[in-house]
């Protein structure tokens, strides 16, 4: 299965830290608009993602987002976890349609603590994830882009996958 999984993350693990996680991954489907992290509510879940886009947002007090960030098919939603964070202000969205590879926060935790090496591999990743961060609130601070037009009767269509469940028929991140 790590060969032919997508996430640029997953397959880069050793094959014994792979197989930690693989009896927990279930292939999920990413509609636009899912919330996989619902700001300052316990997270569950974890995903690696595959296809699709998710956006990594901050929250204000007053309501007001900003994305942070991306993850897609190279990384991992629910870093927070690693730092022992079992919550976050920010939130999680899906941005483009597609698949992710999910799994409970439990398993991971346990593969984490049985693998210093799958550990490391995952601090490298959040170190990648933290100066993707700070580049994009460089950008939002500095550059200003027009809204994209679309011409009429365009879509983006691809193909999801056989086997994979909805992503509102897996336990959501938000824990309900």
């Amino acid at each position: 299965m790590q060969h032919s999984c997508l996430n640029r993350l997953l397959r880069s693990l050793d094959p014994d830290d792979f197989d930690l996680l693989r009896p927990h991954l279930e292939l999920a489907i990413l509609s636009l608009g899912d919330v996989l992290i619902k700001a300052d509510t316990p997270i569950t879940r974890v995903a690696f993602v595959e296809r699709g886009i998710v956006s990594l947002v901050s929250i204000a007090a007053d309501g007001q987002q900003v994305e942070v960030g991306l993850v897609g098919c190279e990384g991992m939603v629910g870093v927070p976890i690693r730092l022992d964070a079992e919550r976050t202000p920010d939130g999680a969205r899906v941005q483009a349609i597609g698949l992710a590879q999910v799994m409970p926060l439990s398993a991971l935790t346990d593969a984490l603590r049985l693998s210093r090496r799958l550990h490391n591999q995952l601090l490298k990743y959040e170190h990648v994830l933290g100066v993707q961060a700070t580049a994009t609130a460089l950008a939002n601070g500095r550059y200003t882009l027009e809204p994209p037009t679309c011409r009429p009767g365009s879509r983006m269509d691809f193909n999801l996958g056989r086997g994979a469940k909805s992503w509102k028929s897996v336990e959501k991140f938000a824990g309900g």
